[in-house]
């Protein structure tokens, strides 16, 4: 997971897959709670973080995200930043998709504003047992992710 976060934070790794496992995979993210808004589609290949920008419609309004990601190990990291500010993916400062047999996956992800409380906790390498109020969800993205070999 250490080399993730590093990749995530800008610390590109080597690629190196099996030859039967794909290399590169095409990542789409839409939102499902307003489709008049423009898909983000980026295709990365695996162990290298890749990043893209898209609008989000939050109360109402077209607001600029930074998404990034990296496939390594059968799964996908994807991470939100608005305005110098990370969104969380239900209580996460990250969501995480499982890819296998046949690099093709479906998921939805819940996006939302952490509060201060929640960032404090996300900024400790412990996380402590701390059960806290559902968060308000700001976008609901369809993510599909398939090989682009």
């Amino acid at each position: 997971m250490v080399g993730l976060a590093g990749s995530l934070l800008g610390t590109p790794t080597a690629a190196h897959a099996a030859s039967s496992e794909p290399t590169a995979y095409r990542l789409s993210l839409t939102q499902q709670d307003a489709p008049s808004m423009q898909p983000l589609v980026m295709v990365c290949a695996e162990n290298v973080r890749c990043e893209g920008r898209m609008d989000l419609l939050i109360d109402q309004r077209s607001q600029p995200v930074t998404v990034k990601a990296v496939i390594h190990g059968g799964g996908c990291i994807i991470t939100f930043v608005r305005a110098a500010m990370p969104l969380f993916v239900g209580l996460e400062w990250y969501g995480y998709v499982p890819i296998g047999f046949p690099y093709h996956i479906r998921r939805t992800l819940v996006v939302t504003e952490p509060t201060v409380d929640e960032l404090a906790d996300a900024a400790t390498l412990l996380q402590r047992p701390v059960i806290r109020t559902p968060v308000r969800a700001l976008a609901t993205l369809d993510v599909d992710i398939r090989s682009a070999d």
